[in-house]
């Protein structure tokens, strides 16, 4: 039995391990953050891949080492890399404020995106030796080094949280440095009062360069470039930052023409009105109005906006508006005399800036109006809890292009455009009531969103019973926007009269009407359509991906047929004659195959050469065996964790919930898992098929269960919600967390020599999975993907039975 002074040196050293781990967490959440800020939605994806691929080469680098020198010198060479993890961890944040990482240079990008991605994983390559090192070389039962290792990731999840929440990205990423500098003398102390001294020096720097640029109103240290575009700190009168976005508001911008979406061709010549203009990561932005909130000639031009074009229906005096935004639609309810006016948005920045900031409260004056509630929620879950219904709701170029949680090809707005939101939103109709929807469209372009919006339409007014989804739409068109106005019954003679004489009115082109063939082929098939088999045949022949997108494939923005790479090559090089949009989905795509090809390139490279050396220290069918299993684990739990979390957050109703709920109870769980391994070894024959077999079979039951299930509790309170998740969690974390510990035993029984090389192995293969979850979420649907994880658990009976049989 340990003394107690042993045991005191090995309880702080378990709580070392969880906090540097839940450093690692809370930092590439951090940078996932950021990344959304400086690039491209498709980019900040690399974020993931970046992280592992530095972990798994810090493993790898543990593994080269002498063996018995780590051991002898474990403390030491554990806080050094504190240090320099910490260090690197600034610089790697300073070079994303300040360089450009994407622009419209190809040549630059080529430059800068390496340059970035190179610096962050050399961040993670000192994070990957702290815990390759601390699972291989100290000496202490593996199981519960794991468990101190998932607990303090799963309480990194919250910390992120809780960071971003309470100050800005980048400020927090200087705490963290802080927070991962000073725990290094958890490790080991120096041996002499400066080297102490050195280490709270830079940790107390860090951390007060973070409180103060946190407190700060024009902080010094932010991104200089956001997406390429320079926004310099003089145009920049607010700033804050959240969990799901970084909102800026420009300063007042007065005489300038009206602020319209879809501005009519009628609109009257030189009129003008004044704004400030906010953004959303830099790059979605919309206009926050001045209005003294009584003077309504003021903003008589809103009259001219295709967006607003369904308040010209008779006997709307309610309306739902999804997307609050700077106020423009709540103010056009208004102007059309809606006496109730619900305006939701699930950033409680938007949401302060129209009710409690004075210097915007004041300037828009929107809060006060009669009738009025401005609401922080996630629209399509307080439409789902609430049982008020509305004559109208609406929903106007709704996309932000925020990564999500879950991960950059999961937008936060994705979950609005499905079918099984819409099928919420029309249950939320008054009898004749409509939905209203606005997306980009250019004339004669291509019908992506157009189309992609009719498939969804139609599908769900299928679903909802009524046989002739045509006579519910009406669509029109001006500029680049097209509007959707779609009745949760048939329009009646008197609604149409209203859009057909308001569409004259103010020149609208209508595209689609029940009095009226649609011109386009596409369109009039999907909207004549009777069954989702009609829907199908109707856009089978187009180049890209319109199908209806639903909460188990819910990827209304990536309409590239991931399937089909050499047509999506081809679309990003050289672009689509009819829309630019697609080439961007196309060019999404081809980054993501990009991603894959990297991922797989590089943890080839760095394996085999070590595999090579390997061969001296364990037979070849070992290290086959070590080689498949740790790889397998590393694609199911990646497969399970992603899989989980996108299609959670959704039922929960946000996605930071997919961070706080969703992946801190996954990685809990796990190491929940880790800790009972010790007292439950799977070491023989029977309890590793046993496992293998439940936990594949538990995570095949969620595939077919998770979407059931959530359509049963959707109207349930959020603690119920929240309980839902956790009980379906719990046991599928705790199973797969037997894994990884499993495996170290096993093969330390053979050589501990090699557990850093399978440890690598495990980190790689991880880096792969979170790009292949996607395309097979993408291509496939969710629960496929989930599936996938289940293929993987299973086939690991293989390889364990190898590794139990060399191990005796």
């Amino acid at each position: 039995m340990p003394t107690r002074a042993a045991q005191k040196s090995h309880g702080q050293f378990y709580l070392a391990v969880g906090l540097v781990c839940a450093a690692v967490m809370a930092l590439q959440i951090l940078q996932s953050r950021i990344f959304s800020v400086v690039t491209w939605y498709h980019l900040s994806f690399l974020t993931i891949s970046i992280a592992m691929f530095g972990l798994t080469l810090g493993a790898l680098q543990v593994y080269r080492g002498n063996q018995e020198e780590q051991r002898k010198n474990l403390g030491k060479h554990l806080g050094d890399y504190s240090l320099y993890f910490g260090l690197l961890a600034v610089l790697t944040l300073m070079v994303q404020m300040h360089i450009p990482i994407v622009d419209g240079n190809f040549q630059s990008i080529a430059f800068t995106l390496p340059l970035v991605a190179g610096i962050s994983a050399a961040t993670y390559y000192q994070g990957g030796k702290i815990v390759s090192l601390c699972l291989t070389r100290s000496n202490l039962p593996v199981g519960k080094v794991y468990a101190a290792d998932m607990v303090g990731a799963s309480l990194g999840c919250l910390a992120a949280i809780a960071l971003m929440q309470a100050m800005d990205a980048p400020s927090a990423v200087l705490l963290v440095a802080a927070g991962i500098v000073a725990n290094g003398l958890m490790f080991s102390r120096p041996k002499t009062g400066k080297g102490i001294a050195l280490i709270l020096g830079v940790a107390g720097i860090l951390a007060a360069l973070g409180f103060v640029n946190a407190s700060m109103k024009d902080r010094p240290i932010y991104p200089y470039w956001t997406k390429g575009f320079d926004l310099p700190r003089r145009d920049i009168t607010f700033e804050e930052w959240n969990p799901i976005s970084r909102i800026t508001v420009s300063p007042d911008l007065q005489k300038l023409s009206a602020y319209l979406w879809g501005p009519s061709p009628k609109l009257p010549k030189n009129i003008t009105t004044e704004y400030q203009y906010l953004r959303v990561d830099g790059a979605a932005g919309t206009p926050i109005m001045k209005f003294d909130g009584k003077n309504w000639d003021s903003v008589k031009f809103l009259e001219y906006d295709l967006t607003n074009l369904a308040h010209f229906l008779p006997g709307i005096k309610s309306f739902a508006i999804i997307g609050a935004g700077g106020g423009r639609d709540l103010l056009s309810a208004l102007y059309f005399k809606a006496k109730r006016v619900v305006a939701l948005d699930i950033n409680n920045i938007q949401v302060r800036l129209l009710k409690e900031i004075p210097e915007f409260r004041d300037y828009t004056n929107l809060w006060n109006q009669p009738g009025v509630d401005i609401i922080n929620s996630e629209a399509r879950s307080w439409l789902t809890q609430n049982t008020e219904k509305f004559d109208g709701i609406q929903m106007s170029m709704i996309d932000t292009w925020v990564s999500s949680a879950a991960g950059a090809f999961s937008l936060t707005e994705n979950s609005l455009y499905t079918v099984d939101a819409w099928k919420v939103f029309l249950r939320r109709l008054n009898d004749n009531g409509v939905l209203t929807v606005s997306r980009w469209h250019k004339a004669g372009g291509a019908c992506n969103d157009l189309c992609r919006l009719a498939t969804i339409t139609a599908t769900a007014l299928q679903e909802l019973g009524e046989k002739n989804p045509g006579k519910h739409v009406f669509i029109a068109h001006t500029a680049s926007i097209v509007t959707f106005i779609v009745g949760r019954h048939e329009f009646t003679t008197a609604q149409l009269d209203a859009l057909h004489a308001a569409s004259k009115r103010m020149d609208y082109t209508i595209l689609a009407s029940p009095r009226m063939e649609p011109e386009d082929k596409t369109l009039r098939a999907i909207l004549h359509s009777t069954s989702p088999e009609d829907v199908a045949a109707a856009i089978k022949d187009l180049p890209f991906d319109v199908s209806p997108s639903t909460d188990n494939r819910p990827f209304f923005f990536n309409q590239a047929r991931i399937w089909k790479p050499w047509d999506v090559i081809k679309q990003a090089r050289e672009g689509n004659m009819f829309s630019q949009n697609l080439r961007g989905h196309a060019v999404a795509t081809v980054n993501l195959y990009i991603i894959i090809l990297f991922s797989i390139v590089a943890s080839a490279l760095v394996l085999v050469l070590p595999f090579r050396k390997a061969l001296a220290h364990a037979p070849k069918k070992f290290l086959r065996a070590g080689t498949v299993y740790f790889a397998l684990i590393g694609l199911g739990f990646m497969f399970v964790e992603i899989t989980l979390m996108q299609m959670m957050s959704m039922f929960l109703g946000h996605p930071v919930y997919g961070l706080g709920i969703v992946l801190f109870s996954m990685i809990l769980s796990s190491g929940i898992g880790s800790f009972i391994s010790e007292s439950f070894p799977l070491n023989t024959k029977k309890r590793l098929i046993v496992w293998s077999a439940a936990v594949t079979l538990y995570i095949a039951l969620l595939a077919a269960s998770v979407t059931p299930l959530m359509e049963t509790f959707i109207e349930e309170t959020f603690i119920i919600r929240a309980a839902v998740c956790l009980a379906l969690i719990f046991p599928c974390g705790i199973m797969m967390g037997f894994a990884f510990p499993t495996g170290m035993k096993l093969t330390d029984k053979v050589s501990d020599r090699l557990t850093p090389w399978f440890w690598g192995i495990n980190g790689a293969m991880g880096v792969v999975a979170s790009a292949v979850a996607m395309v097979i979420s993408i291509g496939l649907g969710l629960p496929f993907t989930l599936l996938a994880g289940a293929l993987c658990y299973g086939l690991l009976a293989i390889p364990s039975l190898q590794l139990l049989k060399k191990s005796k």
